[in-house]
């Protein structure tokens, strides 16, 4: 995954991030994920983050995941890997699907 980094506005210190997520298998596009940040240090932390994400196999896209299926991608790919296993079960055991706090989240989307 590659990033990119250029200044919007002088004047105002904002910057366009872009980061490129390869090509859509379904149809073949390119694929570009775009962000504006304020101040260069933020801005290339930001890009560092999203690459970052890209490379794990996190989808930079919320408005297009429920956030059912956003928990459910995190719980496989961060909390497996980045936190103690008894609590990546503790996450688990509260995200499953059939606790009362778990039903409808996989109905709306995270822009929702």
């Amino acid at each position: 995954m590659k990033g990119y980094l250029r200044q919007r506005s002088k004047t105002k210190d904002t910057w366009l991030l872009t980061v490129d997520l390869g090509r859509d298998p379904a149809n073949g596009k390119r694929r570009q994920l775009f962000e504006t940040v304020q101040g260069k240090r933020k801005a290339q932390t930001r890009l560092a983050e999203l690459v970052a994400s890209a490379k794990a196999g996190f989808t930079l896209r919320p408005e297009r995941v429920t956030l059912g299926q956003y928990l459910n991608q995190w719980l496989t790919t961060y909390a497996a890997t980045n936190v103690r296993p008894r609590t990546a079960e503790g996450y688990a055991g509260k995200l499953s699907p059939n606790p009362p706090m778990r039903s409808g989240l996989g109905v709306r989307t995270r822009g929702e």
